[in-house]
């Protein structure tokens, strides 16, 4: 009989570790799924501040409302910031002073080369010697934005 019960405290061990390495793996999926829904998020939102500067040039800076998350391998083009406004891709530049995002020499492509939690800041700004309607100057820009990334910017509106 002791044998017995030995046994059954073997399988009773076996049973219950089968059942913790369950939640475990439902714990970690559910962690990866909501990190993976804020990333997409983060995306969202700075999408909407790029749109929401470029429609109100007006100097003042639009600033995340905490620290963005965005994944590794995230970019961002001048001619993504395009298609999401009325405004050339010649009319956006990048900035940042951190190691983990490399921008080009032209500042027009940002790209993350970590996960990385971030301060945002958008700002636009018109120019008035601007002449919306010459279409033949493609670089002819009306209204200029920086996009930084952790480093803020200096609120131009008056």
């Amino acid at each position: 009989m002791d044998n017995r019960a030995q046994a059954d405290s073997v399988f009773r061990l076996f049973v219950d570790s089968i059942v913790g390495l369950a939640i475990f793996l439902i714990i970690l999926s559910t962690l990866g799924y909501f990190n993976e829904l804020s990333m997409q998020q983060t995306v969202k939102d700075f999408q909407e501040m790029i749109k929401s500067a470029a429609h109100s040039p007006n100097g003042k800076v639009i600033e995340s409302s905490g620290q963005m998350t965005f994944a590794k391998g995230y970019a961002i083009d001048t001619i993504t910031a395009q298609r999401l406004t009325s405004l050339s891709a010649e009319c956006f530049t990048f900035e940042s002073t951190m190691s983990s995002i490399n921008i080009s020499s032209e500042s027009n492509r940002a790209e993350f080369t970590q996960n990385l939690h971030v301060n945002v800041y958008v700002r636009c700004v018109s120019e008035p010697s601007c002449d919306p309607t010459n279409r033949e100057d493609t670089s002819n820009c009306c209204s200029t934005c920086i996009v930084a990334f952790g480093k803020e910017l200096d609120d131009l509106s008056s």
